[in-house]
């Protein structure tokens, strides 16, 4: 009889798939290690409680696992490294079985499954930091009905499955969901080439293409958002490890698919959002954030459609219901958002469009709202002239002293949405007295005043939406509903420039690298790859500077078949 160690061993092998998807371009990376074990004569697997202290995934049950770091060899480097950061695992008492296929996780990280056996008399040590509790369940545990459930979530694509597990060692319940419920799922299939109890969505037998629902975009443009600017600045909640790839929306043409991939065919001109990544020249991104290009849309407009005109509709329709005979009043209204809402507005009838901006801009786009005051002057009191009971809807990503005057122009019944913290980019850097005055200056909020005065306050974040809550089937709809707006002509994204990038010929070549005597080969490596050309942003400083001083009218566009100015 064959161990059954050794038999699961055999199994997973058959499914190693090396380095074949280290290489996919411009798309951020993360590896977690399925640590498998004997424990009385069954394989068991290790698992983590993250820390409730982490600002990801806090308190979720997980693999020990991470993002990529430049100093990782490859994907079991960054496994072997984050488990024992994580819970104190020597990695030379890790014997590495294979690598599964990458999926991309609803961050848009492609996270590649690294399988491994430990020793069967680890004990784990966790980093409080990272890890408050660890526990063991038999593998075969996920391939029964006892324990578990599915259910779909509306605006999240696929079935959600959990398991309900109790530890009898501890007496502890633990629910294993998401991602981490896939991969152990599928592990437990391949190592012991059994179908679950329970209904899945993927061929036992050949489980990778059901995972394949990714398009490689050649990209022509894409969009620079205030988002980008903050991101530079340091200014966002949980900035990645550097290095990084800017951007959060490309338009371009497809040019890969993935086997299991249904409704685009090569050459087809899409736009799309990424977790990130978006400022190169090609980007993979899963299906459920694609969309096609109409005819008559111009590259240059799809990558200034979906950001803008997607957050627009939403706070607009989805979180303060706009209906006919409201009144807006919208923050920044030149920008890329503010000219998306006023277009929307304008499709409803008798609503009476509110509108601050840089006096500079005022000529420009006068006739797009119905009234436009000054970015600095006292608008609260000039809305009140004119409409005294105040306004339905605040549109506003200022933060800072416009929270309370938002709050206090609303009417019974009407919403405050926060979309932005533009107030706190002053300078060139990230200014600590600027985010201080800031938060400062932001009137707290008294729920028993909000409830006494019938008034709303909500925020809204469109790539959390989409990239950690999972919304991406919400969106799809939205964008399908803007599509057919554009079509009847009814909006129109405006482009307010277009900014080159140009390619950087490296200092020296390998031929010149290899005629130097002192050069080892390691060291020819290690310089090869940091003298290889890269894509640079040769006027990147100066659209930034554009947004930082509000000097825009639409969305500036980073074109990467434009010719650079000359010096």
């Amino acid at each position: 009889m064959v161990d059954i160690k050794v038999k699961v061993k055999n199994n997973l092998k058959l499914y190693e798939i090396g380095s074949k998807f280290s290489d996919v371009p411009a798309l951020p990376k993360a590896s977690v290690l399925i640590p498998l074990f004997m424990k009385n004569g069954e394989i068991h697997v290790l698992l983590t409680l993250r820390s409730l202290e982490l600002r990801s995934n806090a308190g979720e049950v997980c693999f020990p696992g991470g993002k990529y770091d430049p100093r990782d060899r490859d994907d079991i480097d960054t496994a072997l490294r984050e488990a024992e950061e994580e819970i104190g695992l020597p990695p030379d008492q890790v014997d590495v079985i294979c690598r599964l296929f990458p999926i991309i996780n609803k961050s848009g990280l492609l996270v590649t499954p690294v399988v491994a056996f430990i020793e069967d008399s680890f004990k784990a040590q966790p980093n409080p930091a990272e890890v408050s509790d660890v526990f063991t369940a038999p593998l075969d545990y996920f391939l029964y009905q006892a324990g578990h459930s599915s259910h779909v979530i509306p605006g999240i694509t696929g079935e959600i499955h959990n398991f309900l597990y109790r530890d009898l060692e501890s007496g502890k319940t633990y629910t294993v969901w998401g991602l981490t419920a896939i991969l152990a799922i599928v592990t437990a299939v391949l190592a012991y080439r059994k179908k679950p109890d329970f209904k899945i969505a993927f061929d036992p037998e050949n489980p990778f293409p059901h995972f394949q629902h990714n398009l490689k975009v050649s990209i022509s443009k894409f969009g620079l958002n205030f988002l980008d600017l903050m991101v530079r600045q340091g200014n966002i909640d949980s900035p990645p490890k550097t290095p990084l790839v800017p951007g959060f929306e490309c338009a371009g043409i497809v040019e890969a698919m993935g086997d299991n991939t249904k409704g685009f065919e090569i050459g087809d001109r899409v736009m799309a959002f990424v977790n990130y990544s978006a400022w190169a020249e090609v980007v993979c991104t899963p299906l459920d954030f694609v969309y096609k290009i109409p005819d008559d849309m111009t590259f240059p407009e799809a990558a200034a459609f979906s950001m803008n005109f997607v957050a627009a509709y939403m706070m607009l329709f989805e979180v303060a219901n706009l209906r006919e005979g409201m009144s807006v009043l919208v923050h920044s209204a030149g920008g890329g958002v503010g000219q998306a809402v006023a277009q929307l507005c304008s499709t409803v009838p008798s609503v009476t469009v509110f509108g601050t901006a840089s006096s500079s801009k005022h000529e420009a786009i006068k006739d797009s709202v119905t009234h436009l005051f000054d970015r600095n002057a006292d608008y609260v009191q000039e809305v009140k002239k004119i409409s005294p009971e105040g306004v339905d809807i605040v549109l506003d990503c200022l933060c800072g002293e416009n929270t309370g005057k938002g709050l206090s122009l609303l009417k019974p019944l009407g919403t405050y949405i926060l979309y932005g913290s533009s107030n706190i980019v002053t300078g060139e850097t990230k200014s600590f007295f600027s985010f201080a005055k800031s938060w400062w200056q932001v009137e707290k909020v008294n729920p028993i005043k909000l409830y006494e005065e019938n008034k709303v306050i909500a925020g809204f974040s469109l790539l959390n939406l989409l990239f950690k809550q999972g919304r991406s089937s919400m969106v799809k709809t939205v964008m399908q509903k803007l599509i057919s707006l554009y079509e009847q002509k009814k909006i129109r994204p405006l482009v307010d420039s277009l900014w080159a990038l140009e390619e950087v010929r490296p200092l020296c070549s390998s031929a010149d690298l290899q005629q130097d005597p002192d050069a080892s080969s390691e060291w020819i490596a290690v310089l090869e790859s940091l003298v290889r050309p890269l894509l640079i942003f040769s006027q990147v400083k100066e659209a930034m500077q554009r947004i930082h001083d509000r000097g825009n009218i639409g969305k500036l566009i980073l074109d990467v078949e434009k010719s650079p100015t000359p010096l």
